[in-house]
């Protein structure tokens, strides 16, 4: 027996990649298919002939579908309104998206979409699902902005944070620990201007970071923004420089420390005489010799 299409029953011609039973005649009949499966839709035609137009047809012609009163397309069908704007954005077509989602039968743009704009690092289509008058849930904001730290780019990074939609602060300066996990500078530099953002949670947790991450220059933004005090909790950002016997970081965490004259300084001596550590100690020891001397100068 001849195969046929298991869309319209006509000779198949062709057989789906990895598919021993899905045959089709034509690429229509396969996405019509395609369509039928994914969604429980009424008036399937003309919900199949929109998903079509958004995939083959132009702007042109997309917006003469959704102009036609006779066309009745399920919008109120979340599935139906991802997939045309998934069409869309693979396609990397900004007008198709601008036209659908200027559409007011559209008044919730699915999340996924949005996300989908941002995971393609589409600038000009993640700007206008912030132009949309839907807004989503500040945790989902959020959540798209930690991960732009990490994967997108400086400028679209920097659009989220911009955008006032989330606290960058959330999850307890998350967003600040990625960044300087990642070493993203500009994020970074951003972020420490911000009032809600506390770089010195957790016990100078992002210092720390990357001082244990030998990260110089993030040490030096860090502590150069004058929010974050080296010598803050017990010295435990020195300490940690001479446990990991860093003798760079402690020449650098050196000007910060405001007193060499507590017991979390002679702490950090007796660590470097343990780490056997001479340089280290004698950089510790003409620094208190220093201050020590600097203040009886004061009092004269």
């Amino acid at each position: 027996m001849a195969a046929t299409c298991i869309s319209c029953g006509s000779p198949a011609k062709f057989r789906e990649i990895n598919s021993t039973t899905r045959l089709f005649c034509n690429a229509e009949c396969q996405l019509i298919s395609h369509f039928s499966e994914n969604f429980d839709l009424t008036n399937s035609g003309d919900n199949i002939r929109f998903l079509e137009t958004v995939k083959y047809g132009d702007n042109a012609a997309l917006q003469a579908l959704l102009a036609d009163k006779n066309v009745q397309i399920a919008f109120g069908n979340k599935l139906l309104v991802s997939k045309a704007l998934q069409l869309a954005i693979e396609e990397d077509n900004v007008e198709k998206v601008e036209t659908l989602l200027s559409d007011a039968r559209i008044t919730s743009p699915p999340a996924e979409s949005f996300e989908y704009a941002v995971i393609e690092n589409n600038m000009d289509m993640v700007e206008l699902f912030f132009q949309h008058r839907h807004q989503y849930p500040e945790e989902f904001y959020f959540r798209l902005f930690l991960y732009l730290i990490q994967n997108g780019t400086t400028d679209m990074t920097m659009f989220f944070l911009e955008s006032g939609r989330f606290d960058p602060s959330a999850n307890e300066n998350e967003a600040l620990r990625i960044a300087v996990e990642r070493s993203a500078k500009p994020i970074i530099a951003a972020l420490l201007q911000d009032a809600r953002v506390d770089p010195t949670v957790n016990r100078n947790e992002v210092l720390r970071m990357a001082i244990d991450n030998d990260r110089q220059d993030i040490v030096k933004m860090l502590l150069q923004s004058n929010r974050v005090k080296a010598s803050a909790f017990d010295n435990n950002a020195l300490q940690l420089a001479v446990a990991n016997e860093n003798a760079a970081m402690v020449v650098m965490l050196l000007p910060y420390i405001s007193s060499t004259s507590d017991e979390s300084y002679d702490y950090a001596i007796r660590v470097a005489g343990l780490t056997r550590n001479a340089k280290i100690k004698l950089l510790l020891e003409d620094y208190k010799a220093k201050k020590t001397l600097g203040l009886k100068r004061r009092k004269k």
